[in-house]
């Protein structure tokens, strides 16, 4: 059972077309360097 699904999501200049699903029981992470993006992808999700 999907429970989140983003598809092409957006925020210049640093996030485009940003899509994932999320199903029931999955443990989700979000990482990366300094500047790639991962805050400005939490911080616009619904």
């Amino acid at each position: 059972m999907v429970v989140l699904d983003v598809h092409d999501l957006a925020s210049a200049p640093l996030l485009r077309n940003a899509s994932f699903s999320v199903h029931a029981g999955e443990i989700v992470g979000i990482a990366g360097i300094a500047g790639a993006g991962c805050t400005e992808l939490l911080k616009t999700l619904p």
